[in-house]
């Protein structure tokens, strides 16, 4: 059987660069390593930022147009059956969006995977939108993160682009921790992404400080993995509430120390005000982990509230605040999201799941 040409135009860190991570590049390299590969043959075209924080913007429109003229010159020079494109928001929409339409222009179909939840500043801005609706015009397949993510993009569909729903996926053999402790006095709390504002890491701060002298009972500790722009901030403001003992930064860790972080955690919290669909949740759910995460993006698809993790609106510290203490003081609460939690993401988010859906998607182009 001949094996179908995919361009493939998604993360995938050609430069070994060690801060990169996050959940598109684990997406686009899992499906290089899944059973797509025996019947689909891949050409990789890698769109990772050079460096983490993002270079300034004449850098990143300059990577941007000598990855453009690369993908033309592979479209004329290979024969490809249709291309799948991977896009996050912003100048990185821009760019992919771009690619859709040289596509069209050339006779290429192409898929769109749009994976950012930031896309929904993005069109709060008329030009913008007009453009958003211009590349699902001229886009075969759109696939969407969930359900919700789907009602969104709905709004700018002006054709007959067909929809696709696929939720992201992990590795499960990773994340099978047997064991879990839930009577316990010490309680390890964890936030994982990026430590910017709107990630409402400051928030969870706030938060956090008012539940240890309250709890005083309870040994608690607030772990951070992961870096920002408002990372200097951040240490500032632990300084300022005296949490030395209490909050311990990672920075960004590698899969090695992530796991082990997971394997120490009771409590994982997503305070996000925006989200796509984050895999770092998924991995806290499939660790058995009970979690605590704002109603954005595509969490809800996932989580349903008090059975496998608990719901808030992003900036209502109140109910944060409510939510923690309740599961710091709850063991059995903990133990009943953890195992919804575990079955959840069995069910829904394996690569086994995903590449039967991928698989699907592909033979309909």
């Amino acid at each position: 059987m001949n094996k179908k040409n995919i361009l493939f135009v998604g993360a995938f860190n050609k430069r070994n660069n060690k801060e990169v991570l996050g959940g598109q590049l684990f997406a686009c390299t899992s499906i290089l390593e899944s059973n797509l590969t025996d019947k689909y043959n891949f050409i990789e075209l890698d769109t990772c930022q050079r460096s983490i924080p993002p270079p300034n913007i004449l850098i990143r429109i300059y990577d941007s147009l000598i990855r453009l003229l690369t993908m033309f010159r592979m479209l004329v020079s290979n024969k490809f059956d249709f291309a799948l494109i991977f896009t996050s928001d912003g100048l990185g929409f821009i760019e992919k969006g771009i690619m859709i339409i040289i596509c069209k222009k050339i006779g290429i179909k192409t898929i769109l995977y749009p994976r950012s939840g930031l896309i929904v500043n993005d069109v709060k801005n008329l030009k913008f939108q007009t453009f958003l609706k211009y590349v699902l015009k001229n886009t075969n397949i759109l696939i969407t993160q969930g359900e919700s993510w789907l009602e969104f993009y709905k709004k700018f569909i002006t054709n007959n682009t067909i929809v696709k729903v696929q939720q992201n996926w992990i590795n499960l053999k990773k994340y099978k921790f047997e064991n879990r402790e839930f009577r316990k006095e010490k309680i390890n709390i964890l936030f994982l992404g990026w430590t910017n504002k709107e990630k409402g890491i400051f928030d969870l701060l706030s938060v956090f400080k008012k539940i240890v002298n309250a709890e005083s009972r309870f040994n608690l500790n607030l772990f951070i993995a992961g870096k920002g722009n408002d990372y200097d901030l951040l240490e500032t403001q632990i300084k300022q509430f005296k949490l030395f003992n209490n909050v311990k930064l990672f920075g960004w860790v590698n899969e090695t120390k992530k796991i082990k972080l997971l394997k120490k955690t009771d409590i994982y919290v997503c305070p996000s005000y925006f989200e796509g669909f984050p895999n770092s949740l998924l991995e806290s759910m499939a660790s058995g982990i009970p979690s605590i995460a704002t109603s954005v993006g595509s969490i809800p698809d996932i989580i349903t509230h008090d059975y496998n993790g608990l719901l808030y609106n992003p900036g209502e510290n109140d109910k944060l605040e409510y939510f923690l203490v309740k599961l710091i003081r709850n063991s059995n609460l903990r133990k009943k999201l953890s195992i919804n939690s575990k079955n959840c993401v069995m069910r829904n988010n394996t690569i086994e799941t995903a590449s039967e859906t991928l698989d699907k998607i592909f033979s309909e182009i």
